[in-house]
């Protein structure tokens, strides 16, 4: 059986074995960052923009991979030999924005130039916004967020509406012709992630009916709560 491994940045992938890997890595967002040295992962699925990749540009966040002291930032972006599966969306080359002129217009003259300095510290908001056209070896799919999930060979995929990469990569993945899914560091324990492990559960019996299997790798994940749980190399 053809199989991936999915790797998420939930705590407990710092623990694992990478030694028992010997198939192909598709990370998930930022859990590119959590990959050991010397292993460079084939894929990587995302549904954000690069910009939450790069630097300190998104470091308010609680759970932004720049608070997490295991994650190691590297210019994954600009290498040609790793697949950028994107939105399409996302796809086209990124734009320079400028500081809105209408909120200067409202600022008194006297502390503009004070108004543009604190906008320049703020590289997410103006100045360049790069997007993934700028970087080599994309592949975007059909998908329309308001779907269900499409395990099928054809059409475009769906999320009913969820905000979470994972979802998304587990479509790719499939349509790809993995037939098992091979979890690590997908952990599903942040707090209000209940209802999104309820999905989980639902996608993957839709997955199982199309004869895929899901197999979890890090048993101190939520995963390990509804689905097939190993630890070692799978099956």
């Amino acid at each position: 059986m053809s199989s991936i491994y999915i790797v998420g940045r939930g705590p407990s992938v710092y623990d694992f074995d990478w030694a028992v890997v010997d198939g192909p890595i598709m990370a998930v967002s930022s859990g590119i960052y959590a990959l050991p040295e010397g292993r460079k992962p084939e894929h990587f699925v995302t549904m954000d923009a690069p910009k939450f990749f790069m630097g300190e540009l998104m470091a308010d966040s609680e759970i932004a991979w720049q608070h997490d002291n295991g994650a190691k930032c590297w210019p994954f972006w600009a290498d040609p030999d790793i697949v950028k599966h994107v939105l399409a969306g996302r796809a086209k080359p990124g734009h320079y924005r400028n500081v809105p002129i209408d909120i200067l217009d409202y600022v008194p003259e006297k502390f503009r130039e004070h108004v543009k300095l604190e906008f320049a510290k703020q590289p997410h908001i103006v100045g360049y916004q790069p997007n993934w056209g700028d970087f080599p070896n994309l592949k975007t799919w059909p998908m329309d967020r308001t779907l269900p999930p499409n395990f099928s060979p054809e059409g475009p995929f769906g999320l009913e509406d969820l905000c979470n990469s994972w979802f998304y990569a587990v479509q790719i993945a499939h349509r790809m012709g993995f037939r098992q899914l091979n979890f690590i560091g997908c952990d599903f324990k942040l707090p209000g992630y209940a209802k999104v492990l309820e999905k989980v559960v639902r996608w993957e019996e839709l997955a199982r009916g199309h004869g895929f299997a899901w197999l979890n790798l890090s048993p101190e994940s939520a995963l390990s709560d509804v689905m097939p749980t190993v630890t070692g190399v799978p099956a």
